[in-house]
């Protein structure tokens, strides 16, 4: 098993002009980061107004992606605390 995260954004799409962030970790088999069909369980999931006014399309995204990582790390080390150094693909 491995976790990872997926992340997207939309700039200034909310009726106020702000951007809206999105991200969802994931726990998969190795096969399905290799790109193959696989099922997959859903750790964390979070839409919400991005924190910061974005100037950018660029910026949005970063801030959406910044926040994923921060997700990823933490359920890494949830996923430790549990399990321990159990092979998960943490690395």
């Amino acid at each position: 098993m491995r976790l990872g995260v997926f992340a997207d954004a939309a700039w200034a799409n909310r009726h106020d002009g702000s951007s809206q962030g999105g991200r969802v970790v994931v726990s998969a088999p190795v096969a399905f980061w290799k790109g193959d069909r696989c099922k997959f369980g859903i750790l964390s999931w979070k839409s919400s107004k991005c924190p910061r006014i974005c100037r950018s399309s660029l910026a949005c995204e970063t801030q959406s992606s910044c926040g994923a990582i921060d997700e990823l790390g933490f359920c890494q080390a949830l996923w430790r605390e549990i399990f321990g150094e159990y092979e998960v693909g943490l690395d």
